[in-house]
């Protein structure tokens, strides 16, 4: 990537693009009538047509041999091979040719299409698009109690979404200048209020994570510095943050994020047969008498026929979900995602330029959101969640696309720099 050359962008992440909306987003459902029709199907089979017909001439930065490739691979293979003991085979099958496929589909098209920093930024740029509409659509309903739109996402999950993807909101925040800054700034402020809307008290734990990490964390500065120009930038966003915050909570939530300090009476705790205590200790006792696994999808009939009074319950903890259903050797591989991802994102050190500088702060927003869907997918079921692979795809092709500057931009960068264009990120 040497100075003075334009970048083109692949024509087939629009059509990716596309799908990642109705996959991961929903975005469908947020218009009437469409959320019963085939939409996913037809955007997948456009985005397959593009990611194989559109610019052959530039090589994918993943070739076919990278560890990202083959650890999906392995993943699915173990998911097919799951079936032959699955306790529940009608629901493994489903979620094998849904969730499954869809995410792994996903994973690689994002994968085998990117091609550009360009390409890695658009993708990044996609993911403000699905908070910003899911977080308008929610903060406009005008109902009361929790709220979440569309078909599939429950307040849970949907508080899951955004506050995984608003680290993306406030580094665009802290990166730009002027309008756009108080355009991102008005993002921010929009999906913090529809994460207080859910009432997820999941979700309250994944915002305190989320911006404990990007208020505390050092801040690549100029000429190496480390974060001098962000401190005023990180005060506001910790002032406004806080302000949403006590001014937008309605009582309700309130209430709800007191009984995280006083959780003796909640059903979580003293119901052993449906709380979250209970389903997680039986979910243990079945993944120690069956290590290798209940087979993919069927948590819910291996917890109500394999635990002592069990309840036909999912698992609502990722971990364990993929634990019981994939046995020890699939929690092995769903941990080594974030493994590769953390792996990936530490060769993201220097920023001696402006643009290895706005790759700096596009590691850290990946941080930060894996971080934040750790915390909130503790709650939940999300193991299979298209969003998290997303993820780990953008940190693999975030960590090729800067070793590719760094090695083209040893000695044909020329740095231009000041604590006023710091926030740019543009390679001049």
């Amino acid at each position: 990537m040497k100075s003075g050359v334009i970048e083109e962008r692949n024509p087939a992440i629009y059509f990716v693009v596309l799908y990642i909306f109705i996959s991961t987003g929903r975005l469908h459902e947020l218009i009437p009538g469409l959320a019963g029709l085939p939409v996913g199907k037809v955007f997948l089979l456009l985005a397959l047509w593009a990611a194989f017909s559109l610019d052959k001439g530039r090589p994918p930065l993943v070739e076919n041999g990278h560890i990202a490739i083959k650890r999906m691979i392995y993943f699915v293979i173990l998911a097919v091979i799951s079936l032959s003991f699955s306790v529940w085979k009608g629901a493994s099958f489903e979620v094998l040719k849904g969730p499954i496929l869809s995410m792994a589909i996903l994973y690689f098209l994002v994968l085998k299409t990117t091609k550009s920093y360009l390409d890695v930024k658009f993708y990044f740029f996609s993911l403000l698009i699905i908070a910003g509409s899911l977080a308008i659509s929610t903060a406009t309903l005008g109902a009361t109690g929790r709220l979440s739109v569309g078909v599939t996402l429950d307040p849970n999950d949907l508080a899951m979404v955004l506050v995984t993807i608003l680290p993306f909101s406030i580094i665009y925040f802290l990166k730009s200048t002027g309008t756009m800054r108080m355009t991102y700034g008005g993002l921010m402020v929009v999906v913090l209020l529809a994460i207080i809307l859910t009432g997820s008290r999941g979700g309250f734990l994944g915002l305190v994570a989320v911006m404990g990490y990007l208020v505390f964390k050092r801040y690549p500065g100029v000429n190496g510095e480390k974060g001098k120009i962000y401190f005023f930038r990180k005060t506001t966003l910790t002032a406004v943050a806080v302000s949403v915050f006590l001014a937008l909570s309605p009582p309700e939530y309130i209430e709800r994020i007191n009984s995280l300090f006083n959780l003796e009476d909640d059903y979580n705790v003293s119901n052993s047969k449906t709380g979250r205590l209970g389903i997680w200790a039986s979910g243990i006792d079945i993944m120690m008498s069956r290590p290798y696994g209940v087979g993919i999808g069927a948590f819910p009939a291996a917890q109500g026929m394999l635990a002592d009074d069990g309840a036909y319950k999912t698992a609502h903890n990722t971990l364990l979900l993929v634990g019981v259903e994939l046995g020890f050797l699939g929690l092995l591989l769903f941990l080594s995602f974030y493994v590769l991802a953390i792996k990936s994102l530490s060769k993201i050190q220097s920023a001696s330029t402006p643009e290895k500088r706005e790759m700096c702060l596009f590691g850290i927003a990946l941080r930060a959101s894996l971080l934040g869907f750790f915390v909130t997918s503790f709650f939940l079921s999300q193991a299979y969640s298209s969003l998290f692979y997303f993820l780990i795809a953008l940190s693999v092709l975030l960590s090729l696309v800067y070793e590719k500057n760094e090695s083209n931009c040893n000695d044909n960068c020329e740095m231009v720099d000041s604590p006023k264009s710091a926030g740019n990120g543009v390679l001049r």
